[in-house]
């Protein structure tokens, strides 16, 4: 396989509440692409990204999933996150290691606490975020209502993009940047229509907004809207492009994932308007310091999640921060110190892998057999600089365990976890948002286990 440019890749994580439709807009892309010969559905079992039998059987995503798909000359790999507060730590490590982050909300259900919680974290973390709102066919879905929602909660930085009108009983997808109105066919191929006058006066506030939002990112462009001209396709994409990644535009786009409405869409916008890795210019050291990022550097790794495969043993899966990997190099392992040698580097497939004989910064892959990094989770390989870890989430409550004889010591194993971590669902209020609802919340338990003297 040749090897890809930075600047062709992008690292997108798609966060959001539990069952808001983050697998399926995965399973969509995958298809889109033609990475996949067919359209899997989490109820049925066969999405590419729930592989995991656990995740099969209980029919949501328990670990974060990464899959990679070529669109247009552009790589895109993709970061699959649980929604359920109870894997908060699969969702941390995905946008630990993404450039952006797409937080799905269902049309219907419109802002629930992972919501918000993604939106917390993904600004935490400091990357660039979009919304993709989806389930758009869904007859009792409002957008103009979730929109007003999503904008009094996260703010004025919203920018409308690729929306849903209705009219009477047509629908049709509008991208606001070209005016231009769609539909779909059986095969959820985009057919362009002509733009009716209702369409134009449904989307004028949208437009509006949208042209308000590009033009503040540049004062050539805030002239020409104050000065009532048109801002042309190629300023709207470079405007959106910077305004993404310095954070004063968060697009948001609409669809419905099973149908294929809006997907292409918004890998075409992913292709032209999201950021690479090298965007930030900077990395994070160990003491959270900034770093430059130099693609011709020294070569350095984070490994964020390793996992055991039933056929293939232990995989790492690791980010190139800085630099390329190549086969032959031998690196050192920045918390032992030992040297490292990557056997042999492979594009992360959740159900088949792809050789690759070398990788540059930015793309997310996964490594078979690092022998000192088996054994720990979130270690880091380096040369240059030492990358910032991550900071597991602090348990909600804590249990205790004390055993009741001496002689139920010998029962447990030889090496205990420090921390068994375990889900349950509590019904709770919750007034996070500014109005009270009654919602399902995940809380994370800590066990501690103590033996006798």
């Amino acid at each position: 396989m040749a090897t890809i440019e930075t600047k062709k890749i992008r690292n997108i994580a798609l966060l959001g509440h539990g069952s808001s439709g983050k697998t399926s807009l995965a399973e969509a892309m995958i298809f889109a692409c033609g990475a996949s010969d067919r359209m899997g559905k989490t109820p049925d079992g066969n999405t590419v990204c729930d592989y995991d039998d656990e995740e099969i059987a209980r029919g949501y995503s328990i670990n974060a999933a990464v899959a990679n798909v070529m669109w247009d000359g552009v790589k895109v790999n993709i970061i699959d996150a649980p929604g359920y507060l109870g894997f908060v730590g699969e969702e941390m490590e995905a946008i630990r290691v993404a450039d952006s982050g797409i937080i799905v909300v269902d049309a219907k259900s419109g802002i629930e606490v992972g919501t918000e919680l993604a939106w917390e974290y993904a600004t935490g973390e400091g990357i660039p975020k979009a919304f993709f709102i989806t389930k758009c066919d869904d007859p009792d879905a409002d957008f103009g209502k979730l929109f007003g929602e999503l904008h009094e909660e996260f703010g004025h930085a919203l920018c409308p993009v690729f929306i849903p009108v209705k009219f009477a009983d047509d629908m049709a997808m509008v991208d606001l940047m070209d005016m231009k109105a769609f539909t779909y066919d059986a095969l959820g191929r985009k057919v362009e229509i002509p733009m009716k006058d209702e369409y134009v006066q449904l989307t004028e506030e949208y437009k509006e907004a949208f042209n308000e939002a590009i033009a503040q990112t540049d004062e050539a462009l805030l002239e020409k809207y104050f000065g009532g001209e048109e801002i042309t396709h190629d300023e709207a994409v470079e405007a959106l492009h910077q305004g993404i990644i310095n954070g004063t535009i968060v697009p948001v786009y609409c669809g419905a994932s099973p149908k294929m409405w809006g997907v292409r869409s918004l890998l075409d916008a992913i292709n032209a308007s999201f950021p690479r890795h090298t965007a930030k210019k900077t990395e994070k050291d160990i003491a959270g310091e900034p770093v430059e990022i130099d693609p011709e550097g020294k070569t350095s790794l984070f490994v964020f999640k390793t996992v055991v495969d039933p056929f293939v043993g232990k995989m790492s899966f690791f980010k190139v921060m800085n630099g390329t990997l190549k086969t032959d190099m031998v690196l050192k392992n920045a918390r032992t110190g030992a040297a490292e040698r990557p056997p042999r580097s492979t594009l992360s497939w959740v159900r088949s892998r792809t050789l690759f004989p070398s990788l540059p910064a930015a793309i997310s892959v996964c490594l078979q057999s690092f022998p000192t990094l088996q054994q720990t989770i979130r270690s880091i390989l380096t040369a240059p600089f030492s990358t910032l870890p991550l900071n597991p989430p602090f348990p909600i409550c804590q249990w205790q365990s004390f055993p009741t004889q001496r002689a139920m010591r010998i029962r447990f194993p030889r090496v205990l976890p420090v921390c068994l971590t375990r889900t349950l669902p509590l019904s709770s209020k919750t007034m996070r948002r500014r109005r009270k609802c009654l919602s399902t919340v995940w809380a994370t338990f800590t066990l501690t286990l103590s033996f006798p003297s």
